[in-house]
């Protein structure tokens, strides 16, 4: 039984450090992510996953970082200072930045300086407009391992364009996509309550193709977070 408590001291170790060194000769299995904003915004970085707790944190070359992955069999270990601090590491993929869920930055201008927020400041969002992130959407909905999509974006050139653009990506996804069968990965999704794995019977399953996106106690891609 793993401790949990030992697990949380592990993890706000590696969270503190932000980075983990990764060798050149170390094969991964899914390509490494580079996102605009959150952990290691801006750079490469990679999803492990360690007794159903899960840390993304940003790739370095530098062989004098305090953690490394290392390889061993069919999963991977995380050293600290050479020494083993956990066993049985995997790695998950997040083509679309996190894990079950597309996570989104339309936006990585900004016209605001809040000193918590890391945006990248990359160009190539730039050159995206809504039809390119819709079709990302869209895209995503069709893994099986999709679960919900997550909008974020800097403020520019100012709040109503912004949030404008947020509303009009979202009426077009539901344009192209009204409703749902029920075998899909989807999770129901219940007010008051935290939503179950979509393998789960649930009430709400059996009529969920009938239902639409404007019930929103049916799926959690009803609830896309704007921020």
């Amino acid at each position: 039984m793993p401790d949990q408590k030992d697990d949380a001291r592990k993890k706000a170790g590696l969270i503190s450090s932000g980075k983990i060194y990764i060798s050149n000769t170390i094969k991964i299995p899914y390509p490494f992510d580079r996102s605009t904003t959150g952990p290691g915004a801006g750079s490469l970085s990679i999803t492990l996953s360690f007794n159903n707790k899960n840390i993304k944190l940003e790739v370095s070359r530098d062989q004098n970082e305090l953690f490394s992955l290392q390889k061993e069999n069919n999963t991977y270990c995380i050293l600290k200072g050479g020494k083993i601090l956990l066993k049985n590491v995997k790695i998950i993929p997040t083509p679309f930045h996190a894990p079950g869920q597309a996570f989104i930055n339309l936006e990585s201008r900004c016209i605001y300086n809040c000193a918590f927020c890391n945006l990248s400041e990359s160009k190539f969002l730039q050159n995206y407009d809504k039809d390119k992130f819709v079709d990302l959407i869209m895209k995503a909905s069709k893994r099986n391992d999709f679960e919900g999509v997550a909008l974020t974006s800097g403020i520019y050139p100012n709040n109503t364009i912004t949030i404008k653009t947020m509303c009009e990506i979202i009426r077009e996804v539901k344009e192209k996509e009204d409703e749902f069968p029920a075998n899909g990965p989807w999770r129901p999704c219940h007010p008051g309550k935290r939503a179950g794995n979509w393998r789960e019977k649930s009430p709400f399953q059996k009529n969920a193709r009938a239902r639409k996106w404007n019930e929103p106690s049916v799926l959690p891609i009803e609830k896309l977070a704007l921020s």
